[in-house]
């Protein structure tokens, strides 16, 4: 039985980290693995000579899998079948979707709209759960640490927080939060707002 495909991409993304002079502890926070984990899968690659090279340069799928496997034979599982395998095709396109909605969400449109769907909401998180292990690392799951001069960068996004009371109005409108992080320090600023505005494609807060 092959290597799990989650774990692949995770080696490969390992190696890269490693290349680029990533240490260790940083590596298993990025990649969410423990101490153990992490030190098993390095030891494996740099036995197997993947630790050393250009960062842009990786070992391909194909090798780490043959590196692991040599040293950590898989052993074979059993199938797992849960109460959500006939929703399982409709939950798995609604969460690779473009813009997947929140998981308590899909849950709640799942069961108003379905009389005959029963699963409790933990089945819903244990199949994301392996969903995401099965689907591996991608861009978004690892962030690397940007510096920049004081002053110099700023990064802002606006998120939706669902719907708020506005004392003018007497009545529930839409809000969203307006967040700014400042590259250097990392200090944190975040405010309530009613409308978002484009101006000149970028955005701008009304409260």
């Amino acid at each position: 039985m092959s290597a799990k495909r989650t774990d692949m991409h995770k080696l490969q993304e390992l190696v890269r980290l490693h290349r680029m002079g990533e240490r260790p502890r940083a590596i298993r926070r990025l990649l969410k693995m423990s101490s153990k984990t992490e030190v098993k899968y390095r030891q494996t690659l740099q036995k197997a000579g993947f630790l050393a090279g250009a960062a842009g340069d990786l070992p391909t799928i194909e090798a780490l899998k043959a590196a692991l496997l040599a040293e950590h034979p898989a052993a074979a599982s059993r199938p797992i079948t849960t109460s959500l395998d006939p929703w399982a095709a409709t939950i798995t396109k609604a969460l690779e979707s473009d813009d997947p909605p929140g998981l308590k969400a899909l849950w709640d449109q799942l069961a108003r709209q379905h009389p005959e769907f029963t699963p409790s909401y933990s089945a819903m998180r244990r199949f994301a759960a392996r969903l995401r292990k099965a689907n591996g690392v991608s861009a978004k799951d690892v962030a690397i640490r940007v510096e920049t001069e004081a002053g110099d960068v700023a990064q802002v996004d606006f998120g939706y927080v669902g719907k708020w009371f506005d004392p003018d109005t007497g009545r529930t409108r839409k809000a969203w939060v307006f967040v700014m992080v400042l590259g250097y320090s990392r200090h944190m600023f975040a405010k309530m707002v009613w409308v978002q505005i484009l101006c000149n494609g970028t955005k701008s807060l009304k409260c």
